[in-house]
C-alpha cells in the first residue's frame, strides 16, 4: 500500500507518529528504517488472549479493567507466563465477586462497607451460627436499620 505521508501510514498501523519522528531524529535514520523498527516492535509486542489480539499486554489488561503491574508481579511471584498469570488472576478476582441485593461487589468487604457493616464481624457471626456470610450480612443490616 502506498501512503501520501508518514502520519497516515502510522495511523493505519497504530504506531505513535511523534515517537517515530523522535526515534528517527535521535538515531539519524530514514523514515523507512524508523518505521520498520517500530513496526517490528509493535508486531513483537502484540498480546493475544482469548482469541483477541491487543496492541500490548497493558492494553489487554486495561480491557479487563485490571492493572498490568499487578498481573506482572503475580507472574513473577508464581513463575508464570503472562498469559497464564492473566487467566489465573482473572479467575481469582471473578471468584471474589459477590452479588447481594441485585448489586455486584468486587469483594465481600466492599459489600459490607456499602451497607455500613464491619466485614470481620459479619464473617465471625456467620461462622459462629453456621450460616452463609450473605445471611449474616442481612442480619446485621436488619439489626442496624
Amino acid at each position: 500500500m502506498r501512503w501520501t505521508d508518514l502520519k497516515e501510514c502510522c495511523d493505519y498501523y497504530n504506531i505513535n507518529y511523534k515517537s517515530l519522528c523522535t526515534y528517527m531524529q535521535k538515531n539519524k535514520i530514514s523514515k523507512e528504517e524508523a518505521f520498520s523498527h517500530y513496526y517490528q516492535y509493535y508486531k513483537y509486542n502484540r498480546f493475544t488472549y482469548n482469541h483477541v489480539t491487543y496492541d500490548s499486554f497493558a492494553a489487554c489488561c486495561m480491557a479487563y479493567e485490571i492493572k498490568p503491574i499487578c498481573v506482572r508481579r503475580y507472574a513473577k511471584r508464581k513463575h508464570f507466563l503472562l498469559r497464564h498469570a492473566l487467566s489465573s488472576y482473572l479467575n481469582y478476582h471473578n471468584k471474589r465477586k459477590i452479588y447481594f441485593c441485585g448489586q455486584e461487589y468486587i469483594t465481600f468487604t466492599s459489600c459490607c462497607r456499602a451497607f455500613g457493616c464491619n466485614a470481620s464481624y459479619v464473617s465471625a457471626y456467620a461462622k459462629r451460627h453456621g450460616i452463609s456470610r450473605e445471611e449474616a450480612l442481612k442480619f446485621y443490616i436488619n439489626r442496624c436499620h
